[in-house]
């Protein structure tokens, strides 16, 4: 039993892959043979250029940006962080995380012991507001506002939404206990329970509390006027004005089967896709989009999948050394590896993670890879369809004043033919050498 190949080539999330999994078969009937290589995506660009939105670069989730035309040789164009002291009584360095383009304005989060949150020109780097905060914990677009989730010095906690353009607060409102949990999308902002008006911050209605289990903190993807829910317990399906639409019980004693655990699904083709979040290296859950019908199991993953059609880049940490990480392309319908790329530290001693997730763009395969010298991060690009190493670039610190002191885990921005990339030496943008 097998999934049912995928008959479009659509962008989807890359996952960090567990060893060894065999794929639970959504039906039995003969799967359709698959390709012999991985064939590329390559979508028109669109007029106005690309854009992300602070999740997995597309409302999806999806981690893919199919329309980009970046090659594999890369040169540095503009970089841009806060102050390196601008933590009152801090010395460490603001570490990037976080980035979201409508096209023409870029925004950042930066944190430390503070936080701020910076908007910048696309084609300059050059700055157009910035606003400092207590604490942000993360943020997202839609094009025309930022919203983030904030906490002030007597531990008040806010989703607040500010114009892109020039940085105004349009409005605020009590957050839920769901920090990591903001998402926006088809006229919402879901955090925790609640759902936002996106333009006015009123609260329309609230989803209901998780049944059969306690849920600690849920992740809601809003994707499509569909707002897709996954807790410990169950993944769930409402239309945008709050009508549930289906329920799927988790499997397995306390729910501990595939898609253990809370994580931001992923959508793509039709399909959810329902990463284990709890490291027990549990497979990855595939449910119908319309229907929550089950459809199958793929491998394990701890990081968010990226996909390109029936294909999806994974990645695995070996346990229990970490001194090694492992860059997969997997067939959606059958699991059958196309290529593995191992990375394995260069002393017995040195540990090897990626530092962010991988993401799909114009055939190649990027993602920030830990260095094992431990003094900065490098960003790497493989090819698509063989898994050859095509280029590896340092993000060494080329900011004045700024240093690079540990790693930055975020996400790689891909918009407006550049590279966005997160690094505790500020923000760090690429472009076609």
């Amino acid at each position: 039993m097998r999934l049912k190949r995928f008959c479009s080539a659509v962008a989807v999330a890359g996952l960090l892959v567990g060893t060894s999994w065999s794929t639970v078969p959504a039906s039995a009937d003969s799967p359709t043979p698959r390709t012999a290589v991985i064939v590329p995506t390559h979508e028109a660009y669109p007029h106005g250029g690309t854009t992300t939105v602070g999740q997995g670069l597309q409302q999806a989730n999806s981690n893919a940006q199919l329309a980009e035309n970046i090659p594999a040789s890369i040169r540095p164009e503009w970089a841009a962080a806060p102050s390196a002291h601008s933590c009152l009584n801090e010395d460490s360095e603001l570490t990037t995380r976080t980035t979201a383009t409508n096209g023409k304005y870029t925004t950042v989060l930066s944190t430390a012991t503070c936080s701020r949150i910076s908007v910048y020109r696309t084609s300059t780097g050059k700055k157009v507001w910035r606003k400092a905060f207590f604490e942000v914990s993360s943020i997202v677009s839609d094009g025309t506002f930022v919203y983030a989730y904030t906490e002030d010095v007597n531990g008040n906690n806010n989703i607040e939404a500010r114009r892109i353009s020039n940085g105004k607060r349009q409005w605020r409102h009590r957050a839920s206990s769901s920090p990591r949990n903001l998402v926006v999308g088809s006229g919402v902002v879901v955090n925790g329970s609640q759902v936002l008006d996106a333009k006015s911050g009123k609260l329309k209605y609230y989803l209901p509390e998780p049944t059969g289990e306690t849920s600690n903190d849920p992740y809601t993807l809003v994707v499509g006027g569909r707002l897709y829910r996954n807790t410990n317990a169950e993944v769930g399906a409402w239309s945008a004005k709050g009508t549930l639409l289906w329920l799927y019980t988790k499997t397995g004693e306390h729910f501990e089967g595939p898609g253990e655990g809370e994580s931001l699904v992923q959508y793509h083709a039709g399909r959810i896709y329902v990463r284990e979040a709890t490291a027990d290296e549990k497979p990855t859950l595939v449910l119908d989009a319309a229907t929550g019908v089950k459809l199958g199991e793929l491998p394990f993953t701890a990081q968010p999948l990226a996909f390109d059609g029936p294909v999806a880049i994974f990645t695995q940490k070996h346990w229990p050394d970490n001194d090694r990480v492992s860059v997969q392309a997997v067939d959606l319908d059958d699991s059958h590896v196309y290529w593995t790329k191992t990375y394995v530290a260069q002393n017995p001693e040195g540990r090897m993670s990626l530092l962010t997730p991988p993401v799909i763009e114009n055939g190649l395969v990027w993602f920030n890879l830990d260095d094992p010298a431990g003094d900065r991060s490098i960003l790497v690009a493989l090819d698509e369809v063989t898994g050859q190493q095509e280029s590896s670039t340092s993000l060494a610190c080329r900011l004045r004043g700024h240093h690079s002191d540990g790693a930055a885990f975020g996400t790689l921005g891909v918009a407006q033919h550049r590279l966005f990339v997160p690094s505790t030496c500020g923000l760090q943008t690429f472009k076609a050498r």
